[in-house]
């Protein structure tokens, strides 16, 4: 049988974040019923995956990982070991001489700031961003060589505006990444134009299950301390809603590489699951990746102002 081999992780190595956007799983009345089992990853946890994976990408389901008490420490060990890595973060650090110590640990990371809409504007979306200083934190990573990027989710209110912000990446010198979105729980946020809203995903079992999984992956981290084969089944209590993937045989406490974890009989199991008997895979496997769903677009990437859709 064919095993996992997980091509990146994307780990969210932290439960906490300031901002209060309204489709984030933090929003969700259950939230508060599981936050309790959740932790900062520690080093020695983080070590574990880097020491099994090259590639490693900081992009929380319900967290920033800037507020990773650890965060600093992290990414000095993930630049001695040189791991490829990426930080999305949306948030702003209390402390601003945070970022000055995070970028020199880790000269070589990639670092993705959202700031959804010219950094001047008000946000309506990123509820407690203050947009332009995190804005200003994206411009010092800049000026100290790292590698920055602007990532913008389109909106009714920043859609007019993407000919500007097209423009100021561009002036600033980085990289725009337009991201499309079907996540609008309310609907005056939608834009108006199709071009920038993504297509619903079929939830319904129909169709062919093409897990992209299978045979590379990018396993997603739970911040409960689990490994989860995608990251979007790395969402809510997952002990509660994958009790057949997340106990305490994989529990990031009780492995000792992610080799390791993909040989367990949890693993293995589930990779059955999908590929004889996937009428009883997860309804998010079927979301993500029914034959009924297709391939969307879900990025436009602007090189310094200048791409395609």
């Amino acid at each position: 049988m064919t095993s996992f081999t997980p091509e990146s992780i994307n780990l969210d190595i932290s439960y906490k974040c300031t901002l209060q956007c309204p489709f984030c799983e933090r929003q969700n009345k259950d939230f508060k019923d599981y936050k309790g089992l959740m932790k900062d990853m520690s080093l020695e946890q983080f070590k574990k995956i880097a020491n099994s994976n090259e590639h490693i990408g900081f992009c929380g389901q319900i967290s920033d990982p800037i507020f990773n008490v650890n965060f600093i420490e992290i990414l000095k060990y993930s630049y001695t070991n040189k791991n490829i890595i990426s930080v999305n973060t949306a948030a702003n650090h209390p402390k601003q001489n945070w970022y000055k110590e995070a970028f020199k640990a880790n000269p070589d990371a990639l670092w993705c700031f959202g700031i959804d809409g010219l950094p001047s504007k008000d946000n309506p979306h990123r509820i407690n961003q203050k947009s332009m200083l995190l804005f200003n934190n994206m411009m010092l990573g800049k000026s100290m060589g790292i590698k920055c990027q602007w990532q913008c989710i389109i909106f009714s209110f920043n859609e007019k505006d993407v000919e500007e912000i097209q423009e100021l990446a561009k002036q600033i010198g980085v990289t725009l990444r337009l991201i499309l979105s079907n996540r609008f729980n309310d609907n005056t946020l939608r834009p108006s134009k199709g071009l920038y809203v993504e297509k619903y995903y079929d939830t319904k079992k129909e169709g062919e299950l093409r897990p992209k999984c299978l045979p590379k992956a990018e396993l997603g981290n739970s911040a409960m301390g689990y490994l989860l084969p995608c990251c979007w089944l790395a969402e809510g209590n997952v002990e509660k809603k994958y009790p057949f993937l997340c106990n305490k045989n994989t529990h990031l406490d009780n492995i000792n590489s992610v080799q390791e974890l993909l040989d367990t009989k949890e693993y293995k199991d589930f990779y059955k699951i999908l590929t004889t008997t996937p009428e009883k895979a997860p309804n998010r496997c079927w979301e993500k990746c029914s034959s009924k769903s297709g391939e969307h677009k879900k990025y436009i990437y602007l090189h310094e102002g200048v791409g395609s859709v």
